[in-house]
């Protein structure tokens, strides 16, 4: 809702203020890109020149020092010159102080570019680096402020704010004022109009929404699980853990599912994939606790946060000494234990080699090798890993050369070639020289060839491929010196979209009992919207379970999502509008909230000055909120959280590996940070078209980023919003 600013009222009096701001910097603006002044100056100097030819010489003293002083004028004028050339015209300035200091009332501008013009009355600042710009971002209008900047030389800033204002200038025009006072707008028309404080954007409403890991209560497995087998209708929810608080009958259904088989689930995010995933676990170590023994299930998650996060939710389940791990973690411990070296890995390894290296025909590839192996009771894995990739001829045999999952001669090639590489030991050739004439200053390789780098080292993916051999070639995963092979009751794979048919597969062969994949006892977690790997092979529920030879396993829905709000569902489904519209994988949402909005600035300095208002509001208002800011790369969240730490923005933490303390707060991350955590509120900061351009990679992105949000989603874009971003968001 918005009404007129009528002439004579205090908003009135506050636009004009702004405007004839806003105008002065402007004239001075064109002033000094006409060159006005200077071509001014430069006339003077010529008839002073002129002057000293023809004057007598008792004149020449004062003409040289009229010189000088015309001369250090045009010098003056040609530095404020070009600090205006570096101040965006179009939007010089997105904030406006005015400071009272004794007698003394000055208005000061924040930008992203100085520009000081004090005959003219006109002084911009740098926000990232003037001293000034601190009051802005530290003070309230009305506060008094006192602040000391610098070292010996420490200036001293004191007085009252008289004004404190944010504004938005988009093309030269002034569009927006935010004050105290209220906020005005101005139409394509020039009229402006103060905007009803309700409909103001503000984060609020979403305290403690989002769940967070459950305190461990003493082990009471019989009375939480009693209520789970009793039925959906017979729990008495005051008693359950808060992450048990909204199972519903289709998650209840799945948990309760028989002992043995293989639980393949679709839940959209937030419709609590990872819930029924470790309630089953849960419910069989109960059930048939002679089966499930805790210490031989799995759960495999996809980054340490959710390890953290799951490994404090099955303790509160009642479940203890469950192994909670990430894929890339087992993987490698295991093959560790199988076969301790080499124990580098490449981080180069071209994109050619990794997709063959995931490729799911190499189950079927891999299953033949070994079989003409056992016949020669050839055992040795390092040797069969090795003669397996380095023959090009059964690699083009074994991969499809045409559809969807085609792969290249090109390919094959590369990969012959890097696994040969691989093969090479480069510490038998350098073994004379000194190990510190080895070191490189960089602490890379000593050869940055394709050889150098892939030389004694190992591929993330060779560590599945090794222990699928050693399943096919031994019969199990059987650690050096010992007889018993490793194995579990029970596995569940949260995320299961991004891990490949391999490493699928070697987790299922994992499982004790000696049946068929579709037999053992297993739950696979996953959602075809919430792709972050696209290198696996991955076409597919259907495709996968065929790939494991368990083609007839249904693929089971989960329809509702709980988490996000209808509104935040409705924007994600709208970046993602290709998913086809299979059972789960358009969850619907089971409550309304906030309007999902995308502000567009100008400037980071203006988007900073917004956000940290809003955070600071937010943090009174709500203490026990969880804030989630999200950039595309981690050097934006660098750029942001020194901003917002300058302008004094509590509880903020940076987030770099993982380390989310699930505690209130607001976290600033990246977004390959995020996957599979919640939070009350979410800004995904610059979605850009720089940062989010139209791929598939970046829609799932996008799309997993903002359904981290449990009550509200903001987004911000400094530039273009990314075309990923449906118009119906974009602003006038």
């Amino acid at each position: 809702m918005r009404r007129p600013v009528e002439q004579g009222s205090n908003p009135a009096r506050i636009v004009a203020e702004e405007q004839s701001l806003h105008e002065r910097v402007q004239t001075r603006l064109r002033q000094r890109r006409s060159g006005r002044e200077q071509h001014n100056y430069d006339a003077d100097l010529v008839a002073l020149r002129d002057q000293v030819a023809e004057e007598k010489l008792e004149d020449l003293p004062s003409l040289v020092e009229q010189m000088t002083r015309v001369a250090s004028l045009a010098g003056a004028a040609v530095r404020r010159s070009g600090m205006a050339a570096r101040v965006d015209a179009s939007s010089p300035y997105f904030a406006h102080l005015r400071l009272r200091e004794g007698d003394r009332a000055r208005d000061v501008l924040i930008g992203r570019a100085g520009l000081i013009d004090r005959a003219a009355g006109v002084q911009i600042v740098d926000w990232r680096d003037a001293p000034i710009s601190q009051v802005y971002y530290r003070y309230e209008e009305g506060d008094d402020y006192d602040e000391t900047i610098g070292g010996p030389s420490a200036l001293r800033l004191a007085g009252v704010i008289e004004a404190r204002r944010n504004v938005s200038i988009q093309g030269a025009v002034l569009r927006r004022v935010g004050c105290p006072q209220g906020t005005f707008v101005c139409d394509a028309e020039g009229r402006w109009f103060e905007l009803d404080p309700v409909g103001l954007p503000t984060l609020q409403g979403g305290q403690g929404k989002a769940a967070r890991p459950p305190r461990p209560e003493p082990h009471r497995p019989t009375q939480l699980l009693r209520q789970l087998g009793a039925g959906v209708h017979g729990r008495a929810d005051r008693h359950l853990p808060e992450i048990a608080a909204l199972i519903d009958r289709a998650q209840f259904e799945l948990i309760t599912e028989p002992s043995s088989g293989l639980v393949v689930i679709q839940g959209g995010a937030g419709s609590g994939k990872t819930t029924v995933a470790l309630h089953r676990v849960a419910f069989l170590t109960f059930h048939n606790s002679a089966r499930f023994r805790p210490s031989r299930c799995l759960v495999v998650v996809p980054s340490p946060a959710l390890e953290r996060y799951v490994a404090g939710v099955l303790p509160a389940l009642g479940v203890r000494g469950v192994g909670v791990v990430t894929a890339v973690h087992w993987f490698e411990s295991t093959r560790r234990r199988l076969l301790p070296h080499p124990d580098r890995y490449s981080e180069e390894t071209p994109a050619r080699v990794v997709r063959v290296k995931k490729h799911p025909a190499l189950l079927s590839g891999l299953a033949k090798w070994a079989a003409e192996l056992r016949q020669g009771s050839v055992r040795d894995l390092f040797a069969a890993w090795s003669e397996f990739l380095t023959d090009a001829e059964r690699l083009r045999a074994t991969l499809p050369a045409a559809g969807a999952r085609a792969v290249s001669d090109r390919e094959i090639a590369e990969t012959v070639a890097w696994v040969s590489a691989q093969l090479e030991n480069v510490e038998e050739e350098l073994a004379g020289i000194d190990p510190e004439a080895r070191a490189t200053v960089d602490g890379g390789v000593l050869d940055d060839s394709e050889r150098g780098r892939a030389a004694g080292r190992w591929d993330r993916e060779d560590d599945a491929l090794l222990l699928r051999l050693s399943q096919l070639l031994r019969g199990g995963l059987f650690p050096v010196g010992q007889r018993e092979p490793i194995a579990f009751d029970h596995v569940a794979i949260d995320e299961a979209q991004d891990l490949s048919a391999i490493e699928i597969q070697v987790l299922l062969d994992a499982i004790s009992g000696g049946m068929s994949t579709a037999d053992r006892s297993a739950t696979l977690a996953g959602d075809v919207a919430q792709r972050v790997v696209f290198d696996n092979g991955f076409d597919g529920w259907s495709e996968l379970l065929t790939d494991l030879g368990a083609a007839a396993l249904p693929v089971r829905p989960l329809e509702l999502a709980y988490r996000s709000t209808a509104e935040v569902m409705h924007f994600a489904r709208g970046v993602l509008p290709a998913l086809p519209e299979s059972p789960g994988t358009s969850s619907r949402a089971t409550r309304s909230g906030a309007e999902v909005l995308l502000h567009r600035f100008g400037s980071m300095g203006e988007a900073v000055g917004f956000l940290a208002e809003a955070l600071h509001s937010l943090v009174g208002r709500e203490p026990l909120a969880s804030v989630l800011l999200c950039t595309r790369y981690p050097q934006q969240a660098d750029a942001y959280d020194e901003a917002l730490r300058r302008a004094e923005v509590r509880r903020l933490r940076r987030v770099r590996q993982q380390e989310f303390s699930f505690v209130p707060g607001i976290d600033l991350t990246d977004i390959a940070q995020v996957k599979g955590l919640e939070f009350d509120y979410v800004v995904l900061l610059d979605v850009t078209v720089d940062n989010y351009p139209a791929t598939l990679e970046t829609r799932h992105l996008l799309h997993i980023g903002a359904t981290r949000a449990a009550h509200q989603l903001w987004l911000t874009a400094v530039g273009t919003p990314s075309p990923l971003v449906p118009k119906e968001y974009w602003e006038d």
